[in-house]
């Protein structure tokens, strides 16, 4: 009994030996070629392939306790990829984002995360503060041929160097400057630029009128009335292709080498062609307005007028005319006496007067009209606003001058 149960244990272990041999065999062959398995595959432990595994149909991948995939080489995909999406994409090169539809950015994530918001059409992706935008479809900023536009300007604007829109909300680039030196918008024309570098246009074509543009040699030229709060100063020539109407005042502090007002052609005054002064030799004319025709308040450092090319003798720096009032005094028959014409306004001693009499001189001898009146000799500033006159009496008798005189003063 014994010996049979050692032959037989012999036996035995031949056949296991035997059934080893033939199965590693068998796995050496399987695995060797192409292998196809029909259903599922569970390892406790990591699954090796030293080739290549490929995937012809759907394969889903269970998220594990910790990690969903780990992965330390390349995943290539053949197809398209779909992620977080139950719908298949069968297009190659291609990554299909299930959408993300809740209203309140996705929290606890870290910076490079990116997302397909469904809602507002757009891809946005997570900077480790702030979500921002870096995608669009239907709104936001879109690339329509070559041409970067906004969606809509109802609600969307652009800002650089700063996040406030200004033009209170409403416009639509906001420039501003970061630091003192720094220059908000640069214009670079062309190297021989022939076209505008700035147009402000009334209407959406470039045909459309030019409220305002710069011309390509730095001009600015307006289709309407410019207004400048400030001092206006020009480098150059100031030319008005139309009229030049000034509302207020003009002063002309500059100074060319001999004049202060150069005039090229006829400068008409007092809006119509009937006062003008005219150069060239070609004689002026000046209208009398209804109270004064000229009118100079100030002196210059050595003329005011030259009349007749004679800077010596020509020389008139001021000139008056006016009335004034004989003082009555009693002068005796065939004598020569000076008697004071006041109210001569604007006479001082620096004028050289010339009078006149408005009429005949009269007087009175007693009661009894004088018959042949008086003879003005002489006359000269005496006083502020009072004129000496030298009359002589030729009534015969003791008589008192009475009346009005003319004067002109010049100085």
């Amino acid at each position: 009994m014994q010996r049979f149960s050692s032959k037989g244990k012999g036996g035995m272990m031949k056949s296991l030996a035997l059934s080893l041999v033939f199965s590693t065999l068998f796995i050496g062959v399987s695995v060797g070629a192409a292998t196809t398995i029909s259903s599922n595959i569970t390892t406790g432990g990591n699954l090796t392939v030293s080739g290549t595994v490929g995937i012809t149909g759907l394969t889903t991948m269970v998220y594990a306790s910790s990690t969903g995939q780990s992965l330390t080489g390349n995943l290539q995909v053949a197809g398209g990829a779909a992620v977080g999406s139950s719908v298949t994409n069968s297009l190659a090169g291609t990554i299909l984002l299930a959408g993300y539809t809740t209203a309140a950015e996705p929290t606890g994530v870290t910076q490079g995360t990116f997302y397909y918001n469904s809602t507002d059409k757009v891809l946005k992706m997570f900077d480790g503060t702030n979500w921002f935008t870096v995608g669009t479809t239907t709104s936001g900023i879109s690339l329509s041929g070559s041409r970067l536009q906004f969606a809509t300007l109802a609600t969307q604007y652009l800002t650089l160097g700063t996040t406030t829109q200004q033009a209170s909300g409403q416009g639509v680039v906001t420039l501003e400057a970061t630091t003192t030196t720094a220059v908000p918008l640069s214009i670079v024309g062309y190297s021989g630029q022939t076209g505008h570098l700035l147009d402000v246009l009334s209407g959406t074509t470039i045909a459309g009128p030019k409220l305002l543009y710069i011309s390509s040699s730095g001009g600015l030229f307006a289709s309407s009335t410019g207004a400048f709060g400030g001092t206006l100063t020009v480098g150059g020539e100031l030319t008005a292709t139309s009229t030049l109407v000034v509302s207020g005042r003009a002063d002309l502090n500059g100074q060319a080498s001999t004049t202060r007002l150069s005039v090229f052609d006829t400068l008409y005054v007092g809006g119509t062609s009937t006062t003008t002064i005219t150069g060239n030799n070609t004689a002026s004319t000046i209208a009398y307005a209804s109270t004064t025709a000229i009118t100079n308040s100030g002196t210059a450092s050595t003329s005011a007028l030259i009349v007749g090319g004679n800077s010596i003798n020509g020389t008139l720096s001021g000139l008056i005319f006016g009335t004034c009032d004989l003082q009555q005094t009693s002068i005796t028959a065939s004598t020569t006496r000076g008697v004071q014409c006041t109210t001569a306004t604007g006479v001082s001693t620096a004028y050289k007067v010339f009078v006149m009499a408005t009429s005949s001189l009269t007087g009175t001898l007693g009661t009894v009209p004088a018959s042949n009146g008086f003879v003005i000799v002489s006359a000269s500033s005496t006083a502020a606003n009072v004129i000496g006159v030298e009359l002589s009496n030729l009534t015969g008798a003791a008589a008192t001058p009475a009346g009005t005189l003319n004067f002109w003063a010049v100085r």
